[in-house]
């Protein structure tokens, strides 16, 4: 089965568009009113999906860096855990 590599990316870039809006979002509301365990847990699934949607595509240096945000949210995480 061949893969039409075009589409994929294709697929890959708007997702990412999306994820990456609303790691905007996320940031500016984490700006404006603090530490939120809420909007902290929604970047570490954006993260998350990177991670596994760039390593299903191949794209290795994407993943690797969602994979290092997903650690250091995981490091926050850990210094806001009573």
């Amino acid at each position: 089965m061949k893969i039409d590599r075009a589409l994929v990316l294709q697929t890959f870039l708007a997702e990412t568009e999306e994820h990456l809006a609303t790691v905007e979002e996320l940031l500016l509301l984490l700006e404006a009113r603090g530490p939120d365990a809420e909007h902290l847990d929604g970047l570490f699934r954006i993260a998350h999906t990177l991670k596994g949607s760039a390593s299903t595509f191949g794209f290795h240096d994407i993943a690797g860096f969602a994979h290092a945000w997903e650690d250091s949210l995981e490091a926050i995480a850990r210094t806001r855990a009573p």
